[in-house]
């Protein structure tokens, strides 16, 4: 009995060290296993390095690298937006706070990785984008900053797309979110606006004044051209009673209004008739 006890004992013993054994195997291969498999999600891409050289590139999905050998390193390669703020001045030495914001995405991520590694934004774009606006709006005068914001914003676009084109990063559209400028020019400006405004409603009353002195004097033409012609036609009515009032006509008209009686004259004691031819 005591020899089938040691030789259960015995292997019990064994068992018990192969299951420490496996356990430690399990224990030091499950987290080498772990960081050897990683995930890529969509929209973004996995940059595999082995001693810090670039090796390849992972898409979506579920892959492996060498443990210990090789690093990993995410960069989304979606649409992105980067959006900030910057002072710049004018060409008339106007400071302006201009908020742009920058739509891109990454097309060649190893050549960006090489240079910038996952920090790019502010190794990159920051001071790329502020540098790019600085010089045009540097071209435009604080007032045609306003006036050809959709010009200065082209000219923007333009200059970025080039220079980030060279890092791997493709630029698909530039906007100036906000201009913010001093309270003295937001000041000026408006005081402007009122003056321009007022010039205008003048400029209409000036217009309206100047409609309406032309329709009076048209009028006063017409109204002396129809008394001259009521004239004229008086005169050729005179002109025509004139010439027809012969000594006959006059002798029947004065026939016609005598009422009989021969005109007297007084001075003496008598009275004088006077004969009518």
């Amino acid at each position: 009995m005591n020899v089938n006890n040691n030789e259960k004992d015995n292997l019990s013993s064994k068992e018990k060290r192969g299951l420490a054994s496996v356990l430690a195997i399990i224990f030091i291969i499950a987290p080498i296993f772990f960081t050897s498999v990683f995930t890529v999600k969509t929209g973004e891409k996995v940059i595999i390095s082995r001693f810090g050289k670039v090796v390849r590139t992972e898409d979506a999905g579920i892959h492996m690298k060498l443990p210990f050998i090789e690093s990993k390193a995410k960069l989304e390669v979606r649409e992105q937006k980067f959006q900030d703020k910057f002072s710049v001045s004018s060409e008339d030495i106007q400071t302006i706070e201009t908020e742009i914001a920058v739509q891109y995405k990454i097309v060649d991520i190893q050549t960006l990785y090489k240079d910038f590694q996952t920090d790019y934004k502010q190794r990159l774009l920051e001071p790329r984008v502020a540098e790019i606006v600085q010089a045009n709006t540097a071209k435009y005068t604080i007032e045609e900053v306003i006036e050809k914001r959709q010009q200065l914003s082209q000219d923007i676009f333009d200059n970025l797309k080039e220079d980030l084109k060279l890092y791997g990063i493709q630029v698909s559209k530039v906007s100036i979110v906000n201009h913010d400028f001093s309270d003295a020019f937001e000041k000026a400006i408006e005081s402007k606006k009122v003056a321009e405004q007022n010039a205008k409603q003048q400029e209409i009353k000036n217009a309206q004044d100047l409609r309406n002195t032309e329709n009076q004097q048209k009028q006063r033409i017409l109204q002396a051209e129809s008394n001259l012609k009521v004239k004229e036609l008086e005169a050729q009515a005179n002109n025509t009673l004139t010439q027809s009032l012969t000594p006959s006509v006059l002798k029947k008209m004065y026939l016609d209004k005598w009422n009989g009686q021969l005109p007297k004259v007084s001075g003496s004691s008598s009275i004088v008739n006077i004969p009518v031819d």
